[in-house]
C-alpha cells in the first residue's frame, strides 16, 4: 500500500502498514478472514492498523475521531452521487446525453 497522508485538526498523519502494524493488528484480534461476516468491524480495525506504523502513540478512541471524520465524509460523497445518478441515467438504463449547458469538455470524450 502506497502510504497516504491526511490533515485532521490541523495535524498531519501518515498511514501506512509495514510487517510489524499487520503483526500487532492480528495480535489484537484483527482477522481479515471475517470482512464478509463483519465489514464495518474489518474496516475499522484496517484503518485504525493503518496508524500504528508512523502513529504508535494514538490511542483507539484518537484514532475513532479520525476515523469518524473519514466515513462522514464517505457518506456525504456516497450520497452526492446517490442524488446525482437518477440525473445521469435515462429511463432505458443508459447514461444520458449531456445538458445543453454541459459540454464534452466537462467530461473529456463521452
Amino acid at each position: 500500500m502506497d502510504k497516504i497522508e491526511i490533515t485532521f485538526q490541523d495535524k498531519k498523519y501518515t498511514l501506512e502498514y509495514n510487517r510489524y502494524s499487520i503483526v500487532k493488528m492480528e495480535k489484537d484480534g484483527f482477522d481479515v478472514s471475517k470482512a464478509d461476516k463483519q465489514p464495518l468491524s474489518t474496516l475499522i480495525g484496517l484503518s485504525r492498523g493503518a496508524f500504528i506504523m508512523h502513529h504508535p502513540e494514538l490511542k483507539p478512541e484518537d484514532i475513532d475521531l479520525i476515523i469518524d471524520a473519514g466515513i462522514q465524509l464517505i457518506i456525504g460523497l456516497a450520497t452526492g452521487l446517490v442524488d446525482a445518478l437518477p440525473k445521469l441515467i435515462n429511463d432505458y438504463g443508459s447514461v444520458s446525453e449531456p445538458a445543453p449547458s454541459e459540454t464534452q469538455d466537462d467530461y473529456g470524450i463521452l
